[in-house]
């Protein structure tokens, strides 16, 4: 009769721990599924909202760039790169104009680009867009049939436009 009692309270325990077990299991991952529900939610929301943002739209972002000169600072690639026919290029011994070793300013950027924006609204200079792609569009500032040339490069990042190229050549 033991041994019958022992195995019927065996069966009682172990119904009891699987009963706990689920339990537990479902309390708590309901916890966290309604959790990770409403990070999904929260996640989806912040999504649709990036959605409504818009990037910048480049023709306001290209008139603005070049009549505000705090605007142009701002709007400025960390890693941009200046080529400037004006600046020497020191070229190493053996090595040809591609092993050059070329530096400038932030100074040299901005004298450039006040030279640019004074130039744009020259009459002799002409204007040319060029779309690279859906994220980098060069703008070219010339005198034709001459070498006199600005060309800019701005590729949007995070939404927002940037110069990232400045070529002058004079």
């Amino acid at each position: 009769m033991g041994i019958i009692l022992f195995r019927h309270w065996k069966k009682m325990f172990g119904s009891l721990v699987i009963f706990i077990f689920l339990f537990i299991l479902s309390t708590g991952c309901g916890h966290g599924t309604a959790d990770s529900g409403n990070n999904n939610l929260i996640q989806q929301d912040k999504m649709h909202n990036n959605e409504d943002i818009q990037p910048e739209d480049f023709s306001q972002f290209i008139e603005r760039f070049h009549s505000d000169s705090l605007f142009q600072q701002q709007r400025l690639s960390e890693s941009l790169v200046l080529f400037d026919s004006k600046i020497e290029v020191q070229v190493p011994p053996g090595g040809d104009k591609y092993d050059a070793s070329y530096s400038w300013t932030q100074n040299d950027v901005i004298v450039n680009l006040l030279e640019v924006n004074k130039n744009k609204q020259n009459p002799e200079y002409h204007t040319e867009l060029m779309f690279i792609s859906d994220s980098v569009i060069c703008e070219n500032i010339f005198i034709p049939k001459s070498n006199r040339t600005y060309l800019l490069e701005f590729s949007r990042v995070e939404r927002k436009w940037l110069l990232t190229q400045l070529i002058v050549n004079h």
